[in-house]
């Protein structure tokens, strides 16, 4: 049975690299307009991400919870919801990396990608778990420009279930794997390698910060 399921995510993840590097029709649009597009009113609890300060260099860290996001229910709807959901991962990496366009590549914005309530019931949802790695698999469409605005990305909290399914992915995926370092959900272990480059005051309590951060934009 385990091998069966390997098989299928497998197949799946060849399906989704096809799909992946396809390009939509939001992504021919400029970033100013993508900026100025209103995503479903609905999106914005469920699906939040923030800008939480900035690293030593000067450089803007967001925090996208993915973990707390359920994507299940946009894995199982109409084809315009997801279309929808789509351009809105596009607006999120666009105006995270916005600000940062021009600047010296020290400077240039970090994301944090906290998979932290990303549990077994998500995790064995395999239409939801391909669409989280479509998320990821997509910054790499980002991350790997010259000058679009990103230093580098970072997850924290996968726990085993989803470190089979990158292990797994990860050669099918691109070269995300160089734009994203991944790690557990031991926090002793990450957290001290989030605060050599980050102020604690810069953070959430959560992720290693200090007690009472308060983010400076939040968006979704």
């Amino acid at each position: 049975m385990a091998f069966l399921k390997t098989l299928v995510l497998v197949g799946s993840l060849c399906a989704l690299c096809c799909l992946v590097n396809r390009v939509s029709a939001e992504e021919e649009l400029s970033d100013e307009e993508v900026l100025k597009w209103e995503p479903p009113s609905n999106f914005s609890a469920r699906f939040p991400y923030h800008l939480s300060g900035y690293d030593n260099d000067g450089g803007q860290v967001w925090i996208v919870d993915v973990g707390k996001w359920d994507i299940r229910q946009i894995a199982d709807a109409d084809a315009k919801t997801q279309e929808d959901f789509r351009k809105y991962i596009h607006q999120m990496y666009t105006r995270c990396g916005y600000k940062s366009r021009g600047a010296e590549p020290d400077q240039e914005s970090v994301i944090i990608i906290d998979l932290d309530g990303y549990n077994a019931e998500k995790a064995t949802h395999l239409k939801g778990t391909l669409l989280t790695l479509d998320i990821l698999r997509s910054f790499e469409r980002y991350a790997r420009r010259d000058g679009r605005g990103y230093k580098s990305g970072i997850l924290v909290n996968a726990n085993f279930i989803f470190e089979s399914f990158w292990r797994a992915g990860k050669p099918l995926l691109g070269r995300v794997g160089e734009f994203i370092d991944v790690y557990g959900t031991t926090k002793a272990k990450w957290a001290p390698k989030l605060l050599k480059n980050i102020p604690r005051d810069q953070l959430p309590e959560h992720l290693g910060g200090a007690e009472g951060h308060k983010y400076l934009e939040s968006y979704g």
